[in-house]
């Protein structure tokens, strides 16, 4: 059962890896666009997307404070879910 579980730990990471690669070569030729995100909205729905994670390892989601930034939306999410999950890892 751990040599299962290990294999397909590792079988998700390859997949988010592989997933990241064909994410960064589509958009390499691509110009990025920018406005003004608001943080603690995208904060707040990538926590919201986890949460079920997170409460089965006994761990609590929360983001407060606020901050406007000037970047791609898209982008930035992706990064708060890669940081969030591999935090749960």
């Amino acid at each position: 059962v751990d040599v299962l579980q290990s294999l397909l730990e590792e079988a998700d990471q390859l997949r988010r890896m592989t997933a990241d690669m064909l994410f960064i070569t589509s958009s390499a030729g691509a110009r990025l666009t920018t406005e003004p995100v608001d943080v603690l909205s995208q904060v707040t729905a990538v926590l919201a997307f986890f949460e079920i994670s997170a409460e089965e390892r006994g761990i609590r989601l929360q983001a407060a404070g606020t901050a406007v930034i000037e970047a791609n939306a898209s982008l930035l999410r992706r990064a708060l879910s890669n940081l969030v999950d591999n935090a749960l890892k």
